[in-house]
């Protein structure tokens, strides 16, 4: 207990907040969609069915810290399921996520978005089946959609951010960012995208991260960008790649974090930790 308490007393040292530690409860708490419980295919046919393993970065990140951690992400996941729980995979009955937190939480992560906006069914246009040019940076119905879609997701992510501040009022909180899937060029059957639509896919998840980075901002949260850092570690990047593509490739799930992908995840997350806040 009395490593845990350290670990507690030196995050919130570097986080800025004077509080007490406690001596009870997961000092650090994950909530969110599958990008944080990093699912397999086998992995969300046990427990819960959300999903969760040992490589989603949650787990990384308090190994790294050392510190005791809890993790509530679960596939499928949107901003109200995290809020008022959810049926995943439509079997069984999940709990509000928010009901792990408590006033002691000293780290919280999020990651969250991109169910409710349904990005893959958003920029599908951009991957045509048959590969070849999509033209979706001409597709003036796809860009009516992601105005819409992004233009009411701020609200909900500021649901979110302002019920986990209140539950846990000295936590530090870290939205992180979506995106690094894509470059600046396809790769069938991984990808099957044109370079000459790679700028308006690049630029979709520009405007997504804005909404979770905003969002941050309002409440008095921090952003860790991972698109950016994952350039060169894109679905087209064999070895490297930090999320696979379309095809299915071994146990990871598709567009999703690959254990080399989650693992460097975790890694943006402890840097920015391990900075005073600004």
């Amino acid at each position: 207990m009395k490593l845990l308490v350290s670990a507690l007393a030196a995050l919130l040292l570097v986080s800025g907040a004077g509080v007490a530690v406690a001596d009870s409860g997961p000092v650090y708490v994950a909530l969110g969609d599958s990008r944080a419980a990093g699912p397999t295919w086998t992995s969300v046919l046990s427990g819960d069915n959300c999903g969760r393993t040992p490589d989603a970065y949650p787990a990384k990140v308090a190994a790294e810290l050392g510190v005791s951690y809890r993790s509530v992400a679960c596939v499928g996941a949107t901003t109200d399921d995290v809020l008022h729980g959810q049926r995943a995979l439509a079997i069984r009955p999940v709990p509000p996520q928010v009901d792990a937190l408590s006033p002691d939480t000293a780290l919280v992560t999020l990651s969250i978005g991109g169910n409710d906006i349904k990005w893959t069914n958003l920029i599908a246009p951009c991957f045509p089946l048959v590969g070849g040019d999509g033209k979706c940076r001409e597709n003036s119905a796809m860009q009516k959609a992601i105005a819409t879609q992004l233009g009411a997701l701020p609200a909900e992510v500021d649901r979110v951010l302002t019920e986990v501040r209140r539950r846990s009022p000295h936590a530090r909180i870290v939205v992180v960012g979506h995106g690094g899937y894509y470059g600046t060029h396809g790769c069938a059957p991984d990808a099957n995208m044109s370079a000459a639509d790679a700028p308006t896919v690049a630029d979709f998840f520009a405007r997504f991260n804005n909404v979770l980075r905003e969002s941050a901002d309002r409440a008095g949260a921090e952003y860790v960008d991972i698109a950016g850092p994952a350039r060169g570690h894109d679905v087209c990047a064999g070895a490297q790649k930090w999320f696979l593509g379309d095809f299915p490739r071994g146990n990871t799930q598709t567009r999703h974090p690959t254990p080399l992908g989650s693992e460097n995840m975790a890694r943006l997350i402890v840097e920015k930790l391990r900075r005073p806040r600004s």
